[in-house]
């Protein structure tokens, strides 16, 4: 990872591949790729884009190094979420800087039965997701303006994928309310519209 930052002074982030282990160090997943390549550079105006439509997942604190002053310039750490704290950071590190993507597994993180993150319903999950790209929204640069999908059809995206995270959990009444809501803000013209390729 240091060669890497060293070779692209530019970067304020860079991230690495992560397995997922249980409490037994049995690996239960590992983070994909992200680009061609053992090493993907993104330049600054693409990060907040790619961040919005999850093409550029910089996973957690355990797989990423930030640049100190970017971090102080930022503001810091938010002390005020319950989670997604550390993509909130990112997002703001982000933009003062390039980033990396080290496609090499140098980290794993353990997943404890009965985690705080498990415990979190899946309605403030949902919230605080909305809330995140919110703010990734404004940061996208002017050039991927004309390709972003609205708000609403993010909205949308969302509320659906959190209901399929209820369903897989056994919470079917969850489910279905946060599935109804998904297709209740369906509208002609925006239902299920991709964005157009970014320049």
């Amino acid at each position: 990872m240091a060669e890497a930052i060293t070779l692209h002074p530019s970067a304020m982030i860079c991230s690495s591949q992560a397995a997922q282990v249980d409490s037994h160090g049995t690996e239960l997943s590992r983070t994909p790729a992200t680009g061609p390549g053992r090493v993907f550079y993104v330049p600054q105006e693409a990060i907040h884009y790619g961040m919005l439509l999850e093409q550029v997942p910089f996973g957690t604190p355990v797989q990423v190094a930030v640049r100190r002053d970017a971090l102080e310039q930022s503001g810091g750490w938010d002390l005020a979420m319950t989670s997604c704290d550390d993509i909130d950071s990112w997002m703001r590190v982000a933009e003062y800087g390039d980033a990396l993507f080290i496609n090499e597994c140098l980290a794993y993180r353990t997943v404890w039965p009965g985690g705080y993150d498990q415990r979190i319903q899946v309605q403030q999950r949902l919230a605080t997701n909305m809330l995140i790209k919110s703010r990734i929204y404004k940061r996208v640069s002017d050039r991927y303006r004309p390709a972003l999908p609205t708000l609403t059809v993010l909205a949308q995206y969302l509320h659906l994928h959190w209901g399929l995270v209820a369903l897989k959990q056994g919470q079917l009444g969850t489910a279905l309310s946060l599935s109804r809501d998904g297709f209740l803000r369906c509208r002609p013209g925006n239902c299920c519209s991709k964005p157009s390729a970014a320049p």
